[in-house]
């Protein structure tokens, strides 16, 4: 029972953790910073209705779409689930057209990778950074 009891604690640190982690600096790619877990996420924006992408480890390095699988849903008005291919080292998502990621919304992106399962994570858009950093310091 006492090792369960620490294993909740330990849990919900390193949970608390996560959710900022990484959240004020642009990522590798120039995109924008989550971490569902274990990994980092990181979404470029492409096109006004296109983005990309990456599943990246903990360091912020080796992109992987080996055994993975990203599901990305526009919340706003309604919700609208994106087209995802997988690509070499990124996933490419499409929504129609007609959508407009620089208007108010949320992005919500469920991931794997590498048979690993974060937890589900929002961008709000228009995307930003966390803070006034432009991200031009080190990510750690």
């Amino acid at each position: 029972m006492r090792n369960a009891s620490i294993l909740f604690v330990a849990m919900n640190m390193l949970a608390g953790l996560a959710w900022a982690h990484g959240e004020e600096k642009l990522g590798p790619h120039g995109g924008y910073i989550k971490m569902p877990g274990a990994f980092h996420t990181e979404l470029v924006l492409d096109a006004a209705h296109k983005v990309k992408v990456y599943l990246l480890d903990f360091d912020w390095k080796n992109p992987s779409v080996r055994d993975s699988s990203v599901v990305l849903t526009l919340h706003g008005r309604g919700r609208v689930r994106a087209n995802c291919v997988k690509k070499e080292d990124h996933y490419g998502c499409e929504f129609s057209p007609n959508v407009d990621l620089g208007k108010k919304g949320a992005l919500v992106l469920e991931a794997v990778r590498e048979k690993q399962k974060g937890q589900s994570v929002r961008y709000e858009l228009p995307l930003m950074l966390a803070s006034g950093d432009k991200g031009h310091g080190q990510h750690h």
